[in-house]
């Protein structure tokens, strides 16, 4: 089993399955900027890898993702620029564009953009 990853999502491979955790568990795995970009790399070495074949989508702690950090809403210096970073980092068009099957393992608390991202999944275990 390889591991590497931030402090915001951590990603390991067992056998060719992809094993990616939303890392956040004192806040319920919210969905910031540095979520936001660590998952965006995870996703897309897993799109460059031809030895996965499935994915795993999972949240460390009590709950699988309670959707955009509410501590960073507004921060960005315009509604433009937020506009961008979102397109840049398309996290959710990487999610769906991945090739191989996607599973959500779904637990606790799970709304909001949290939400979103077990939707964009293949299939959703709760």
């Amino acid at each position: 089993m390889s591991s590497s990853g931030s402090s915001t999502v951590l990603y390991s491979k067992r056998g060719p399955v992809a094993w990616v955790t939303l890392n956040r568990p004192d806040q319920f795995n919210a969905y910031n900027m540095a979520m936001r970009d660590d998952l965006f790399q995870v996703l897309a070495a897993i799109h460059d890898d031809r030895d996965v074949r499935a994915m795993v989508l999972r949240g460390a702690g009590q709950a699988f993702s309670t959707g955009g950090d509410l501590a960073e809403f507004g921060t960005a210096p315009s509604p433009i620029v937020a506009r961008w970073a979102r397109f840049r980092r398309d996290v959710w068009g990487m999610l769906r564009a991945l090739p191989v099957p996607t599973i959500a393992a779904i637990h606790g608390y799970t709304c909001g953009g949290g939400f979103e991202m077990a939707l964009l999944c293949d299939l959703a275990i709760a």
